[in-house]
């Protein structure tokens, strides 16, 4: 770690982290309850870049039982994805002014280490969560969904207003290697079109790779007494079309989809930053498609009657840059 206020900043977020895997084993416990049988031991990977696997981090999460999963960058595999312009003090005045920047001058985005959970091929399922969720109620049917279901995730309205978005803070995906190798070929196409820092386009080109090369499905449906997959719902968001790209070289030609996506309601994925309700307050479509939807619907019984029996969420998200859980 470069300097102690970028070790103090990995340490909170390795806090935050060890937080989020709590609500996680929390709500698995409710359901071993529920259910008067023993949960099933899931391992929990946490998803790292070298740079931030230090000792304490390590003495951190393993001691909460957790398991860092340590990913090289991928251009150290020759492997080119979007960067980041250098910030101002980690280049120089000169270089800030070139608008053709070399490898040198651009930073790997870290949140790009996701991509590489498709090639976790030892895996039949992996739920992600990013660091700034938390599971609020049981979350385990995601880990049921059968193999033809490639990726389950929420969508939210775009911000260009086209369509609705896949939101990759929340996921349940099935590893497939062909999906992976689609997917870099895919990024090393738009990365010479994309050198920013905005977080946003993490979102809109994984949402552009899923809506142009893959069939999508509503809201999976769960059968209510023994938890069966029933499939997903003929009806779905009217999606965003996404960054058309250049390349299709990792479809060779064919047409025929990668996979099916689902999309997940809105009560697993409840943005509950300042910021995202705020900028919601003023739409009708926010209130009833994300907001409403949170709390019992005609014919729901609260589990009790307060807040915490009123939320019907199972997973809480602190988008947006600013005002994450541990800043508070």
């Amino acid at each position: 770690v470069a300097n102690e206020a970028a070790r103090r900043a990995l340490l909170v977020y390795a806090e935050a982290v060890r937080v989020m895997a709590r609500s996680v084993r929390q709500a698995e416990a409710k359901v071993a309850f529920d259910a008067s049988k023993v949960a099933p031991a899931r391992p929990f990977l946490v998803l790292m870049t070298e740079a931030a696997f230090t000792s304490d981090v390590r003495a951190m999460l393993e001691g909460d039982g957790l398991t860092p999963l340590v990913m090289p960058s991928f251009s150290s595999e020759g492997i080119t994805v979007p960067s980041r312009r250098k910030q101002r003090g980690e280049t120089s005045a000169q270089e800030e002014e070139s608008e053709n920047l070399s490898e040198a001058e651009r930073i790997e985005l870290s949140w790009w280490l996701k991509i590489k959970l498709w090639k976790l091929t030892e895996y039949r399922r992996i739920v992600y969560l990013d660091a700034d969720t938390l599971v609020h109620r049981p979350i385990d049917e995601l880990f049921a969904l059968p193999d033809e279901i490639s990726l389950a995730a929420p969508a939210h309205l775009s911000r260009d207003g086209k369509g609705s978005e896949i939101s990759v803070g929340v996921m349940s995906l099935h590893p497939d290697r062909r999906i992976y190798d689609a997917f870099i070929s895919f990024l090393s196409a738009a990365a010479d079109r994309f050198v920013t820092g905005v977080r946003s386009v993490d979102q809109m080109l994984q949402h552009s790779f899923f809506a142009q090369h893959f069939s999508w499905g509503g809201y999976p449906r769960w059968e209510a007494g023994s938890g069966q997959f029933l499939g997903c719902m003929e009806d779905l968001p009217s999606l965003s079309p996404g960054e058309v790209t250049e390349s299709q070289d990792h479809f060779n030609g064919a047409k025929t989809p990668l996979g099916k996506v689902c999309v997940l309601p809105p009560r697993y994925d409840f943005c509950v930053s300042y910021p995202a309700l705020v900028a919601g307050m003023d739409s009708p479509d926010f209130q009833e498609a994300e907001l409403a939807v949170q709390f019992p619907q005609p014919g729901e019984e609260p589990v009790e009657k307060n807040l915490e029996g009123l939320l019907r969420a199972r997973l809480l998200h602190w988008t947006g840059p600013r005002r994450k859980p541990w800043m508070h």
